[in-house]
């Protein structure tokens, strides 16, 4: 597997345009792993290697063309343009991938399905996609699979099934990036679930994790559910000035999910405070971009 710098290294160069020469173009293995790596963590390089997979998809096997489907799909579930993505990711399987590859786009169908709010078509995938674990070996991948349960979950209003899903992965974890997204289902669970530990050291622990790996957008839902803790708590004004702090980060990371929860969260505790000028900014941005989020 590559390194974070190997990866960071080959990003900037494709983000710069600068191959080592027209003879000898990155590999498309190398871009696919660069891609896959980073699909969460580093939006701009994730889209730049998946720019040149589609570009250079001739040069492909068609196992690497399979895997360039399912990245494409899970660009758009990222995008929040869920039908489009889900469409996809079911052309993919009906393309009859590998195990680990029909595994993984079920996975992204159930995610997409909960996020959209598609329940009954989300918990008829989640059956199907877990009766296939069993012959998943990658126990990173087996770990996704248990996750995007726990997300179709949390969406349903199934608290408790989602905790219990998200505990099965957090105690041994086969990769930190599966911690950190086991670490913000569990913790969304516990807020709706009236659980949530009353110091903030956990919390501030996993956004801490999830920054370690990365994954900003990951750090900042957690960081989302931080707050709406402290409003409970009737910490407000801290919640207010934490969210903002973090925007540009929110901003940064161009996912329309995220950006609208933060802006959501903003215009609320700034209406709260009178200050409706704020609290209109930030709902107009809403707004805004609630058509990233149409299916």
């Amino acid at each position: 597997m590559a390194t974070r710098a190997a990866i960071a290294l080959i990003g900037v160069a494709m983000l710069m345009g600068s191959r080592a020469s027209a003879s000898e173009p990155v590999s498309i293995e190398t871009l696919l792993r660069t891609a896959d790596a980073v699909r969460s963590a580093e939006p701009k390089v994730f889209e730049a290697a998946l720019g040149e997979l589609n570009r250079d998809i001739v040069r492909a096997s068609p196992t690497q063309r399979q895997e360039i489907a399912y990245l494409n799909a899970y660009a758009q579930v990222y995008a929040g343009k869920y039908d489009e993505g889900t469409r996809l990711a079911k052309a993919l399987i009906g393309s009859s991938p590998p195990v680990s590859l029909q595994f993984r786009a079920g996975v992204l169908i159930v995610n997409s399905n909960a996020l959209s709010g598609r329940f009954n078509e989300g918990l008829r995938q989640v059956e199907h996609t877990l009766s296939l674990i069993d012959r998943v070996t990658d126990p990173e991948l087996r770990e996704q699979g248990l996750l995007s349960a726990a997300t179709l979950y949390n969406q349903l209003g199934q608290y408790s099934l989602a905790k219990r899903y998200a505990e099965l992965v957090i105690p041994a974890p086969a990769t930190a990036r599966n911690l950190c997204f086991a670490s913000y289902i569990r913790f969304e669970a516990l807020l709706h679930l009236h659980a949530m530990p009353a110091e903030d050291a956990p919390l501030l622990g996993a956004i801490a994790q999830c920054a370690e790996q990365h994954e900003v957008m990951m750090a900042n839902l957690i960081r989302g559910t931080l707050a709406r803790k402290w409003v409970v708590q009737g910490r407000s004004d801290k919640a207010l000035v934490e969210l903002q702090q973090h925007l540009d980060e929110v901003l940064a990371t161009h996912y329309p999910r995220l950006i609208v929860e933060i802006r959501s969260q903003l215009a609320e505790l700034l209406l709260a405070k009178n200050d409706l000028g704020g609290a209109e900014l930030n709902a107009l941005a809403v707004v805004a971009k609630t058509p990233d989020l149409a299916n």
